[in-house]
């Protein structure tokens, strides 16, 4: 028998992610889908380097390429504030 059977969730959200998930690529703009992640413009550098896709740990995972290859920030803590905090908390 398996322990998974008795865990409890690893994160749990007010909102699905498949919501939060449409939310920030009607906000972006230009969102291309592949399999179950989705490329669309970062509204910190502008360009069309976010990924957004569904996580394990965290229901929704965010990163921007550009913004990490570039040193603007690391990538995914601006973008998560900006994006997931605020969907969550309305």
């Amino acid at each position: 028998m398996s322990d998974d059977v008795n865990r409890p969730d690893a994160y749990t959200t007010a909102k699905p992610a498949t919501q939060v998930i449409d939310a920030i690529a009607s906000y972006c703009g230009r969102v291309d889908r592949n399999g179950h992640s989705w490329k669309c413009n970062c509204p910190i550098c502008g360009r069309h380097s976010l990924s957004v896709s569904y996580g394990h740990k965290v229901p929704i995972l965010i990163k921007c390429w550009h913004c990490e290859a570039c040193g603007i920030n690391d990538g995914y803590t601006e973008q998560r504030a900006l994006f997931v905090e605020r969907v969550y908390s309305s």
